[in-house]
């Protein structure tokens, strides 16, 4: 069903804006023959803004004009979502830290760099700074790229 026709007047002098207008079909308001939507509306358009602003043309209607106006968003949702993960990662003290990664290594000798981070939920550089004081990196087959605590810090 066709429910609306737009026009697009060229203007007489090539300085002013193209007139643009939003005609209501006569089936559409037979649908609803109360309705207080204007059958003529006016597009104004903007010249630096992708948006246009709504209003019932001023021919004799009496109706309320409806209007939806769109703005830009400065934060999107994907970009508050962004936020929620960095607000996720908050840098803890060297102590904190060391205490998560005691608590990890009394459940499993053994952790790879990302396991640790996952658990403590800090940076990779954070982490290597404390474990190069801690921990041992295996470079022998069995546990390849793996951490450990030094012999001074076990409690097997």
């Amino acid at each position: 069903m066709e429910v609306a026709t737009i026009r697009i007047q060229k203007p007489a002098i090539s300085s002013e804006q193209f007139k643009v207008s939003l005609g209501l079909t006569p089936e559409l308001m037979e649908l609803e023959p109360d309705s207080p939507i204007a059958s003529e509306h006016e597009l104004k358009l903007y010249e630096r803004a992708l948006l246009a602003e709504c209003k019932a043309a001023a021919k004799g209607q009496t109706a309320q004009p409806h209007c939806e106006e769109y703005k830009p968003v400065s934060s999107h949702a994907h970009n508050k979502d962004d936020c929620k993960r960095k607000d996720g990662t908050k840098m803890l003290s060297k102590d904190n830290i060391m205490d998560l990664l005691f608590q990890a290594f009394e459940k499993h000798q053994y952790y790879t760099l990302k396991d640790l981070q996952f658990i403590t939920k800090q940076s990779v550089f954070v982490l290597k700074a404390i474990l190069k004081d801690i921990g041992d990196y295996n470079k022998d087959p069995a546990h390849k790229k793996m951490w450990e605590l030094k012999e001074e810090y076990r409690h097997y």
